[in-house]
Order: C-alpha cells, then structure tokens, then sequence
C-alpha cells in the first residue's frame, strides 16, 4: 500500500542582507516536511542548513560555519526572511527522520579556514548533503 503522505525534502531560501565578499543575498537550507504537514500527529517538519557564526578573536572577525537542525512547529511558519521552497524530491519509505538527521550531520562543514580558502558557503553545503541523499537512495 502506498504511503499517502510521504516526507519530502526541499530546497529553501531565506533572504539575507550581501554579505561584503558580495555573497548572494539568500541563505539556503533543506526543509524536510510531510506534504501535508501537520495533517496527522507525530508529523513533524525538520529544518537542515550550515550557518555561519561570526566572533572576533583577539580583534579579528572569525566566520566559523556549523550544521544546524531543528524541528519546527507543524505546518512550518514562514519567517520574515522565508522567501520560498522548491520540491527537490520524495524520502524513500524506508528512511526516517533520526535516519536523515544523522546522514545530514554527516556532510563536511569545513574549518574557518578551509573556508575562507575556498569561498565556502551554505549553497556548498546543500549540494554535498544532496550527493550523499541521493548516493544514499534516500531520495
């Protein structure tokens, strides 16, 4: 029998000011939701995305990026800077929500410096989580 109301991942933007690299102006993330979200109890909505933290360390700004998740309420509210979602595909059956958390924390966020090296950013994380769904057979 076909599961009706199967978790789905998206692709989500939130609007954000440039940065002064002139990095684009949306930060983006995975959203992990049921279609019709909270439709049914025990329907929750995951939010995945590296952030980047800023400190000033002995009078120098240090960007250090972190995995970041967290359940929201049931539907997902938009927020002020929520610009929208793109459907990026279907959770096999078989995969669950602690399953998919775990394979996300997973994904490479690399050290301030690497990053500062290579121009690292939310939109590196978001492909290399969808390599390892997609390598998974998660989606």
């Amino acid at each position: 029998m076909a599961v009706k109301n199967k978790m789905r991942i998206y692709l989500a933007y939130w609007q954000r000011p440039l940065l002064s690299d002139g990095r684009g102006g949306y930060h983006v993330g995975l959203i992990l939701s049921p279609k019709h979200s909270g439709t049914s109890p025990g329907d929750i909505t995951m939010v995945y995305h590296a952030v980047c933290n800023i400190s000033i360390i002995q009078s120098r700004i240090v960007e250090s990026w972190v995995f970041v998740h967290k359940i929201k309420a049931k539907p997902w509210p938009p927020t002020t800077t929520f610009h929208g979602c793109m459907l990026l595909g279907k959770v096999a059956p078989n995969f669950k929500v602690d399953h998919i958390t775990e394979m996300l924390r997973n994904v490479d966020v690399p050290s301030p410096e690497r990053a500062e090296e290579t121009g690292w950013c939310c939109r590196n994380w978001v492909c290399d989580a969808m390599k390892v769904s997609t390598h998974n057979n998660t989606l």
